[in-house]
């Protein structure tokens, strides 16, 4: 299955941004861009853990064992060794996430990038292998330090083949990395792209290489993975857990200097979105169906705000075994104009919106100031019933326009009455 990106990152953040080292490891950049990273403090630790807005999900790669229920994914992150301090200083590292529904116990990886192979070994722990009715999983960690050096080096030359986002996002004719997990039983061969590249060109050349960075490889080497499990704390990739600044020590009141003249708002990038994407994944089992046809005209982002339970339903709401509070109740997902999108909703009544336009920029721009918003007219309940020896779903199908029309009665809405997250 693959995954799009769910946020995409200002261009100008593709230019290398440099600063200087000073006392402790410089987070400058990070703070200076903090709407395109999280970073994750564990004070019983003192380490935090610094990601990109890129999801692992935005990271992920294909394989033939690849399980219904998981995806397997690679991500970068820098881990910050005594955070807080003068001695801080980072450990950027790159997770590999193997999901599938059967082990193949790989304990290297090798990249293949411009004709050259890169192997790391001894990259899994027994421990991170886990095991359920819905399949496996197996973790491995590669930590940058001088050994790998080369590698960092080489994956930053080859980003730079492709300056712009549109060719570093273009599926066909953009970066490939080729990776391959070398297991027990056979090796899997997977193709890294654009969302790979892209989370590298953020965290490590971003938030660590260009803050002279290399001045602390030789202690990357040395670095124990046992703090916090070797992972950011919050597992939640939605949750941008920057930290508050402190308070600034009293100065001398500064002489006034002229007034900077405003900068030019950046203009969002648009969201390149695949149809049928789903932004907003219930907590609950999808029972019965919603089908969702567009018209030829425009695209939709479509969201189903949970109002309650049905008046009578012979099922009732089901959290899933991977459930974890607090449970979300809602959905939402992408249709492309002139395309269907079929999606397994949960027991229950909601209200449903939907957003269209042409140029998509995320799920709270929407489509920008083309935007035009609906509501349906009446609440759509989604509900099992129980006949002889058969249980019927109920669901629902309906066909949406960007103007009044189709099989569903809608409203217009203002831009700010959308539910945007």
């Amino acid at each position: 299955m693959k995954k799009i990106l769910s946020f995409i990152l200002a261009l100008a953040l593709l230019c290398p941004c440099a600063s200087s080292l000073a006392a402790g490891y410089d987070m400058s950049y990070i703070r200076q861009n903090d709407y395109a990273f999280t970073v994750d403090v564990n004070d019983d630790s003192g380490v935090a853990f610094v990601q990109s807005v890129l999801t692992a999900k935005d990271c992920s790669f294909v394989h033939k064992y690849e399980s219904d229920y998981r995806y397997s994914y690679v991500y970068f992150d820098v881990l910050v060794v005594n955070y807080g301090k003068s001695t801080a200083y980072p450990v950027p590292r790159l997770w590999i996430n193997y999901c599938a529904d059967e082990y193949i116990y790989y304990d290297s990886v090798t990249f293949t990038l411009d004709g050259r192979d890169y192997t790391f070994t001894g990259i899994s722990d027994p421990e991170w292998r886990s095991k359920d009715e819905k399949g496996v999983q197996e973790e491995a960690l590669i930590k940058f330090g001088t050994e790998n050096y080369d590698f960092v080096r080489a994956l930053q030359n080859y980003r730079e083949n492709f300056p712009s986002y549109n060719e570093l996002m273009d599926e066909t004719n953009g970066p490939k990395v080729k990776m391959v997990l070398h297991g027990r039983n056979e090796d899997i061969t997977v193709t890294l792209g654009g969302g790979f590249m892209l989370d590298f060109t953020y965290v490590i050349e971003g938030a660590y290489m260009q803050t002279d960075g290399p001045a602390y490889l030789d202690r990357v080497n040395s670095t124990e993975m046992t703090v916090s499990g070797g992972r950011a704390s919050s597992d939640n990739p939605w949750a941008v857990l920057f930290e508050t600044a402190a308070p600034a020590k009293a100065t001398a009141t500064p002489k006034p200097t002229a007034t900077p003249k405003p900068t030019a708002t950046p203009k969002p990038a648009v969201v390149s979105v695949n149809n049928g994407r789903v932004f907003i994944r219930p907590d609950y089992e999808g029972v019965c169906t919603l089908k969702v046809n567009a018209g030829s005209d425009s695209n939709y982002y479509v969201y189903l705000k949970y109002i309650g339970a049905p008046s009578s339903s012979y099922d009732r709401r089901q959290l899933k075994d991977s459930a974890t509070a607090p449970y979300e109740s809602d959905m939402a997902f992408y249709v492309k104009a002139g395309m269907t999108v079929s999606v397994k909703v949960p027991i229950g009544t909601y209200t449903l919106f939907y957003a269209t336009g042409t140029d998509f920029y995320g799920t709270e721009l929407l489509f920008g100031d083309a935007t035009a918003c609906f509501t349906s007219d009446s609440p759509l309940t989604f509900s099992t019933s129980v006949e002889g020896q058969y249980v019927y779903s109920h669901g629902h199908e309906v066909t949406l326009y960007k103007v009044a029309g189709g099989n569903l009665d809608t409203d217009p809405i203002p831009k700010n009455n959308f539910p945007t997250r």
